[in-house]
Order: structure tokens, then C-alpha cells, then sequence
């Protein structure tokens, strides 16, 4: 009579092949955090650019649906107010966007940080005699390749969009026309 043996079933993983994928997703963690740290900057940027087009389409529809001139002031730190000039009521308000010390915004004219839109909803001057706001720079310092730095256009007959300043082609729809 033959003796059988029957072979105990392994369960679980050894130490060995723990360690090995336990390095191998290591690795994989170095090689992807440059991209995921580029990736959360880019959208910290297009974040604060979206959120400032935002602002501008809706003082414009305030200013059409109230039939009355409406002011956006937009400040540095990306926090704005849309107010009615007439009654310097305030329609809506944003706080500060939360974003790193790597970002900034820059308003052109320089000296400029409102839009002021009729009842028709067209760019006028600004009441007080500064100029008007045109363009909105989000810029980022981050040294990581990959990283694009946005641009909110101000229409003067009050469109707005967001654009990438270092896209040169005018065949492209994220081109800044007319900047």
C-alpha cells in the first residue's frame, strides 16, 4: 500500500512576495507624484479662472435682468462682490479662493479691478474713473513641467472666456483672442 501524502494549501502570502509588491508600489508612488502634484496645480489654477468667468457672466445677467447698471469688484486674492451702482446694495459675494502661495492673480490695466456692465449687459466705463478691468492672469511660480498658467478676457460687449496665454496657434479654441 502507498502512503499519500497530501500537501497542505497555502493560504495568504508569504513575507517575500509581500515586501516585493510592497516595493513595487513604492515605486510606482515616486514615479507618479511629480505628475499628480502638476496636475492638482493646474487645476488650483483653472479653478480660481473659472470661478472669476463665473463671477463676470453673472454680474452681467444681474445687470440685464435688473435693467440697472452692476459692479464687479474683483480683488487679489480672488474674493469678489457684484453690487447694483445705483443702491450700492450687494447682489452676491464670493470669499477668497483657497489657493497656494504659488499662485497669483494679476488684473490688467494694473490699476483696474472692476467691471461695471449696463442694463444691457455691455462693458461701460467704471463710474469712478478707473479703468476697466480687461484681463484676469492666473499665473502659477510651480516648477513642475506641465503646469499652464490661464487668462480671463473681458469683452466689451461683455463676453468673457478663459484662455491659455501660450497657446500661439488662432486655430485653437483655448487661444486668447483678442488680448
Amino acid at each position: 500500500m502507498k502512503k499519500v501524502k497530501i500537501k497542505k494549501q497555502q493560504n495568504g502570502f508569504s513575507l517575500i512576495e509581500l515586501m516585493v509588491s510592497v516595493g513595487l508600489m513604492s515605486f510606482l508612488l515616486v514615479l507618479a507624484a511629480p505628475s499628480y502634484s502638476a496636475w492638482m496645480a493646474n487645476m488650483r489654477v483653472k479653478s480660481i479662472a473659472e470661478g472669476i468667468n463665473t463671477a463676470i457672466l453673472q454680474a452681467k445677467s444681474e445687470a440685464i435682468r435688473r435693467n440697472t447698471p452692476v459692479i464687479l469688484e474683483l480683488n487679489a486674492d480672488s474674493s469678489w462682490q457684484i453690487k447694483v451702482l445705483n443702491t450700492n446694495s450687494v447682489v452676491n459675494k464670493k470669499g477668497a479662493q483657497e489657493f497656494s502661495a504659488t499662485t497669483a492673480i494679476e488684473m490688467v490695466p494694473n490699476d483696474s479691478n472692476s467691471i461695471t456692465f449696463n442694463g444691457f449687459g455691455f462693458v461701460v466705463p467704471n463710474t469712478d474713473g478707473s479703468s476697466t478691468l480687461t484681463n484676469v492672469n492666473i499665473n502659477t511660480t510651480s516648477s513642475f513641467d506641465g503646469i499652464k498658467n490661464l487668462r480671463v478676457n473681458v469683452g466689451a460687449g461683455g463676453s468673457s472666456f478663459v484662455c491659455d496665454p501660450a497657446i500661439a496657434d488662432s486655430n485653437n479654441m483655448s487661444y486668447c483672442r483678442g488680448s
